[in-house]
This record gives C-alpha cells, structure tokens and sequence, in this order.
C-alpha cells in the first residue's frame, strides 16, 4: 500500500498538470473575452442580448472615460460585433430589436459614409435594475468632432 504523502505529491503533481494545461488552453484562446452577466439575460428575455448589451456597457465605459464629448456613443459594425460577441448577423439583429424595444439601447445612423452608432440608455437600464434613483442623465446624441470617430470605438 502506497504511503500518504506519496499519494498525495502524486496528487499534488496531477493538479499542477491540471491547472497548466487550464492555463495553456485559455492562453490559446486569446485574451479577449466578453462578460456574461446572466442578470442581463434575465432582464432582456434572451442570453444573446444580454452579451450584446454586456459589450455595449463596456463600450459605453470605455468611450465615458476616453471620450467624455460623446455622451457614451460609440459604433461597431455587424463584423466587429460578431468578432466580440460571437453572435451571427442573424442574431445581432434580433437582440438589437430586444434592446431597441426595450429602450435599453439607444442607435443612431450618422456620418458619411454612414455608421450604426449605438448608446446604452443607462437612466432606462437602471430602472429596469430596481436602482432606487435613475441619475445617470447622458445628454441627447453628441457626436464629438468631425473625425473623433475612430478614436475609440
């Protein structure tokens, strides 16, 4: 019969093979990734909006942060919102319509040639969160200046 601590380096070894082999899968894989907050999903009735509107929020952080002047717009095209949320141009329009629907999102058609910008209607999303005070208050659509969209889309 094998002695305990033997047993348990052998453990110790198959656990260090283990969480190596995690860390390499994940590494190839990349480090881009998109949050799932099931809550969204609750929220909107489907899982594939609630990564839509994961990824809008984010965005809409990023563009506040870098980009105050935009009021949170920022602009993906079906491309780009399929290479981060792994979702079909078939899918992206059906969530959009959720988010569109429930006023969550908020998009406008600009520029030339034109792009779809989009915007979380945080004061709405807040509601819909039982936030005891909707505050947030972006302003109506800003677009910065002539040539800031592609700074930080």
């Amino acid at each position: 019969m094998p002695h305990a601590y033997a047993i348990a380096a052998e453990s110790s070894r198959v656990n260090e093979n283990l969480a190596q082999g995690v860390k390499d899968i994940l590494s190839a894989l990349g480090n881009r990734y998109v949050a799932y907050y099931p809550s969204l999903a609750e929220l909107t009735g489907s899982p594939k909006a609630a990564l839509m509107l994961g990824h809008a929020m984010f965005m809409t952080r990023v563009v506040l942060d870098k980009q105050p002047n935009r009021g949170g717009w920022f602009w993906k095209t079906s491309k780009e919102w399929k290479q981060v949320a792994g979702l079909s141009v078939r899918e992206i329009e059906t969530s959009r319509k959720v988010l569109l629907k429930d006023g969550i999102l908020q998009e406008s058609r600009r520029g030339m040639p034109a792009k779809l910008w989009f915007r979380v209607d945080l004061d709405r999303l807040a509601c819909f969160e039982a936030v005891p005070v909707c505050q947030y208050h972006l302003p109506p659509l800003v677009m910065g200046r002539p040539g800031a969209e592609n700074a930080a889309r």
